[in-house]
């Protein structure tokens, strides 16, 4: 879930992001992630075989899927608390300092990001 290091060249949290959204679905997001939910990076998802095998329901927890990047980056930059990134740090899944590396090419906030 931590393999992906670096946003990618159209994610959301980009400060030059190409990616138009609604103004308050980006404030959604966060405020998810800080609720101790995640956000998928949306070149690791398979829409179309999102089934577990076990349970037959649609999930997004499935072995390709990762964690996005420019999410982490933006929680790190803004020490916001999450709680699946917190419980994977103290486990050694994931190290705040491979992401930080790219941490120029993050917003630091809302207000920062050109397209809606």
């Amino acid at each position: 879930m931590f393999k992906k290091k670096k946003p990618c060249n159209n994610c959301p949290f980009l400060k030059n992001s190409p990616m138009k959204l609604e103004k308050e679905r980006l404030p959604g997001i966060v405020e998810s992630l800080e609720d101790g939910g995640d956000f998928i990076c949306h070149k690791t998802i398979d829409y179309e075989n999102q089934i577990d095998e076990e349970t037959g329901m649609k999930t997004h927890y499935l072995k390709q899927n990762q964690f996005c990047a420019g999410a982490i980056i933006y929680l790190e930059k803004n020490n916001l608390y999450s709680d699946p990134l917190e419980k994977c740090q103290r486990l050694g899944l994931y190290k705040p300092e491979d992401y930080l590396k790219h941490k120029d090419m993050v917003i630091n906030s809302m207000e920062e990001r050109s397209v809606w």
